[in-house]
């Protein structure tokens, strides 16, 4: 891929949002710090070009350079603040520098902005499920469901609320419900397994296991899965981070 550096290119805004873009593409092929440093070029000429100062954060999000990331995001919410994207975005560094209650608020001014914006649904349940208010996280969880049917991590995420509130054949059938629209999701037919197994239906659960497991240890799979998640920049097991690839 030929980069087109400030040097070489006019200072327009078509040929910023040009840079912009190949940026993203950086992004996209988990070349974090060449998307950083083409994002900060655009922005020495536009230090208000809204999409470099997103682009920049999702890529300091990935290094795990939260504090760079907050600034960024705040930039991009002085520029635009309407957008919910930026304060979701905002929302998931607040959260990973331990700081949910915070992360809550962001979450909220995401949804406020759009109320159909149902990755905060998702995000503010995993924040209640980690605080152990459960009957709040599932509530959450539900409108996620309700605006994205499809959302095979919103199905595996209230199963396991549902499992904490022992309410497993409901849980049951959410985990089955994820499995429709992807069979192969190992996530839940993990939790299917376990939740067949508190629902004393050891043999469904052991045929599960089998295929699951083969000779792998239950530490050894779980890892396996985590590596897996973290592929797609995806995981049932945090908010979401908002630097989902696509647009």
């Amino acid at each position: 891929m030929i980069l087109c550096s400030i040097s070489s290119c006019s200072y327009g805004k078509d040929s910023l949002e040009k840079q912009t873009k190949q940026a993203y593409e950086l992004f996209k092929n988990d070349q974090y710090d060449k998307c950083i440093e083409l994002c900060d070029d655009v922005l020495k000429i536009n230090k208000s070009f809204y999409q470099a100062h997103i682009n920049k954060g999702k890529c300091l999000f990935m290094l795990k350079k939260y504090e760079q990331a907050l600034d960024t995001y705040n930039n991009a919410i002085k520029i635009k603040p309407d957008s919910y994207e930026a304060y979701g975005a905002k929302g998931s560094v607040l959260y990973k520098l331990g700081k949910s209650k915070e992360a809550l608020i962001e979450y909220d001014l995401a949804i406020k902005i759009n109320p159909n914006y149902s990755k905060a649904y998702g995000a503010k349940g995993y924040i209640f499920q980690t605080l152990q208010m459960y009957q709040e996280a599932l509530k959450e969880y539900e409108k996620e469901i309700k605006i994205s049917p499809r959302s095979i991590d919103a199905y595996i995420n209230k199963s396991a609320v549902l499992g904490k509130l022992e309410r497993h054949q409901d849980a049951l059938d959410n985990y089955n419900i994820a499995l429709k629209y992807n069979p192969n999701d190992k996530y839940a037919l993990y939790g299917k397994a376990v939740t067949l197994g508190k629902l004393g239906k050891q043999k469904e659960a052991g045929k599960i296991y089998t295929q699951l497991w083969d000779d792998k240890t239950i530490a050894e799979y779980k890892k396996e899965m985590e590596q897996e998640r973290k592929k797609t920049k995806s995981s049932s097991t945090s908010p979401p981070n908002y630097t989902a690839k696509t647009k």
